[in-house]
């Protein structure tokens, strides 16, 4: 038995450097497989032997992120009821990722292994901002609103949760950077920025794209656009028997 022992410079989560040094291997190894055949058995052992199973979770990174955009645009669709609000939502969290993403190549030249899945997360969770500070805007519209007065009173009620919200993200993420793995504390970093690029992006870019959307939606060929959701008719009550349907729920929830 024979064995060639190596101390690798990068960790296992670099698919180039892994790919690198799994062919230098190969072709280490190639004479032997040819001289001895089936009589001995060669191979590579250690973090990188199944690299094949690396392969697949690069592949199924990019999976991810396309599944993760259509299944967000599907429910901006389901949930506003128009196309406008898909520009917005989809679109804010579009340039989150491109600047998370000028970021990751600023500070780390590349996504590893485990940061090729943050895009797929921020559309996922960066939109939650999006969501909530458009949907109460556009239900004060329905009431009457103007959009002006509309966002101004959404950022105001809101920013106090949405900011929470936020912070209590970042904070979960930036644990991960008491990690000595390099893949984990990566993730950690390029993921708070991503979400926090994504909060502010709620108060810098969606009241004005709403705006711009609203002013577009009211010329002829633009009508595609409308934000508005239908006047309410009245204002819905809760029913009678919510309350003593919501302590039952909440009885199985804390014995559960």
């Amino acid at each position: 038995m024979g064995v060639v022992q190596a101390v690798l410079k990068k960790p296992s989560s670099d698919i180039a450097y892994v790919r690198t040094v799994l062919t230098r291997s190969d072709e280490m190894l190639d004479p032997l497989r040819k001289e001895l055949g089936s009589e001995i058995q060669v191979g590579v052992e250690g973090p990188y032997k199944d690299f094949r199973e690396l392969e697949s979770l690069s592949s199924n990174g990019t999976r991810a992120t396309v599944v993760s955009v259509a299944l967000t645009v599907l429910l901006v669709l389901v949930f506003f009821r128009r196309a406008g609000p898909i520009f917005l939502v989809v679109g804010q969290a579009g340039i989150s990722c491109l600047l998370t993403l000028g970021f990751a190549a600023l500070c780390y030249g590349r996504l590893n292994l485990y940061t090729m899945f943050v895009i797929a997360i921020l559309f996922g969770m960066g939109t939650d901002y999006s969501f909530y500070l458009f949907g109460y805007a556009q239900r004060l519209v329905q009431k009457g609103k103007s959009w002006e007065a509309a966002l101004e009173q959404a950022l105001l009620d809101m920013s106090a949760s949405l900011f929470a919200s936020a912070a209590t993200t970042v904070a979960g993420l930036l644990t991960l950077l008491s990690s000595r793995f390099a893949g984990f504390f990566e993730f950690g970093v390029i993921a708070a920025f991503g979400i926090s690029t994504s909060f502010a992006l709620t108060y810098l870019l969606l009241p004005s794209g709403v705006l711009l959307g609203h002013k577009l939606s009211l010329h002829r060929g633009f009508g595609w656009l409308m934000l508005d959701l239908k006047p309410a008719k009245s204002i819905p009550t809760a029913p009678a028997w919510l309350p003593r349907f919501s302590s039952i729920t909440a009885g199985l929830a804390i014995v559960g």
